[in-house]
């Protein structure tokens, strides 16, 4: 008998039918936890865009009259909330309220239930996220930055370049860290520079304005203006390559260029002097090219760039004074490419020379770069400018001018540029 009592052979068995529910209990418990943090990042995302939508969309309900701001800014939060979950991750509960001058709090929550319920004594655990977001006052956005590869430099300014765009918003989409940068001594005076990544200013370079990162991206409110299915499909259509070889114009005589199908290079030159009538031009081979002392000159045009190969210059000392269109398909715009084919090179649009006085009207070039640098201001004598373009780069002493003038001109300005646009960001 006392053998038997002194006996540890089925100790291991006693303890591992001691602790194994223990250990068991403990590895689900665990697992709760991890699905807990799992739906707290979600969340979290969710609530981020809730917070952001909620504070865009209070510049618009607080116009309105007779409209319950607190139940409708709960309503958008919820909605938001939903769209960024998908089904078997719902359900998801939001309480949105306004705490401030164009902010907006949202809390999103959802209670995870334990995998084995209660039969370990578990208790229904919560995930929960907060995030506040902030509007600022409405501007009117007079560039897009449309590249959304998360590249940086979609715009850039560098050595003793300026940007002069005031009251103006400026909006890039790359979410690169350096998708915005300024460096040498450039300025940029704006309204706000908002960016979907980061802003970087290096050297002795300022930025005179709000400069706010982690903006939501913008769709391009002209999209269907430079689309392969919109005006320009129709253009291409219904007109014939009317000018199908190289026209090359060196002046003196004053020379009218007529609307039209252009399928070969364009090139004025020398001390031309050209006038372009009223209408829509189309590039669709070959360059337009203004470059030596050539003045060009138009009102109510459009420039149409419809192929891969296309593109413009305006080089050297030429004199550059254009208007876009007034009415039609293409009215308020002066430049637009067509949008690209996958694997198409971006198209080039430079301005080199000191003379580009006027560009009045919008500048849509979305699957294109543009480069500035030159020794002067560009468009200075513009009613207004506006610029939707890939990337942007403004170089040597080269000063963009975006002015806002727009009762100065015939030429209206396209529906979701003027007093459009309320920067976003996250502050919590």
């Amino acid at each position: 008998m006392g053998r038997f009592l002194k006996s540890e052979d089925g100790n291991v068995t006693i303890l591992t039918a001691v602790f194994l529910p223990v250990l068991f209990a403990g590895g689900i418990m665990a697992m709760d936890h991890a699905n807990t943090a799992r739906y707290k990042i979600l969340l979290q995302d969710a609530a981020d865009a809730a917070a952001l939508a909620s504070a865009k969309e209070l510049g618009y309900l607080s116009r309105l009259e007779g409209v319950d701001l607190d139940r409708e800014i709960d309503r958008v939060a919820q909605s938001y909330v939903d769209l960024q979950l998908t089904p078997t991750q719902k359900p998801a509960r939001s309480d949105a309220s306004i705490v401030g001058e164009g902010r907006v709090r949202v809390h999103a929550w959802r209670e995870i239930k334990p995998i084995l319920g209660e039969l370990y004594g578990a208790r229904t655990m919560v995930a929960e996220a907060y995030s506040t977001a902030e509007a600022l006052g409405a501007e009117d956005l007079c560039m897009l930055l449309t590249w959304t590869d998360n590249s940086k430099h979609v715009l850039h300014l560098d050595q003793d370049a300026e940007i002069l765009a005031e009251g103006c918003m400026l909006h890039a989409n790359s979410r690169n860290e350096q998708a915005v940068e300024l460096d040498g001594k450039s300025v940029a005076t704006v309204g706000t520079i908002c960016s979907a990544g980061g802003i970087k200013v290096s050297g002795n370079a300022r930025i005179d304005g709000n400069a706010v990162d982690t903006c939501p991206r913008l769709d391009d409110p002209l999209e269907m203006h430079s689309n392969n299915g919109g005006p320009i499909s129709s253009l291409l259509g219904t007109v014939g390559c009317m000018f199908p070889h190289e026209i090359e114009h060196e002046g003196p005589n004053p020379f009218h260029l007529m609307p039209g199908r252009y399928c070969d290079d364009v090139v004025l030159s020398g001390d031309a002097d050209v006038t372009l009538a009223p209408g829509d031009y189309t590039f669709t081979g070959g360059e337009l090219r203004i470059e030596d002392d050539a003045v060009v000159k138009g009102e109510d045009v459009a420039l149409v760039f419809a192929g891969d190969s296309t593109g413009m210059s305006i080089l050297d000392d030429a004199d550059v004074s254009l208007s876009g269109r007034t009415a039609g398909d293409f009215a308020g715009m002066l430049i637009v490419s067509r949008q690209l084919f996958d694997g198409s090179q971006a198209r080039k649009f430079r301005i080199e020379s000191p003379r580009v006085k006027e560009l009045v009207g919008t500048i849509l070039t979305p699957d294109d770069d543009i480069l500035i640098d030159t020794d002067a201001p560009v468009g200075e004598g513009s009613a207004f400018t506006i610029v939707v373009t890939r990337t942007l780069q403004v170089k040597g002493q080269a000063k963009l001018v975006l002015n806002r003038d727009y009762g100065l001109t015939s030429v209206p300005v396209p529906g979701g540029f003027e007093g459009a646009e309320r920067s976003l960001r996250l502050i919590e």
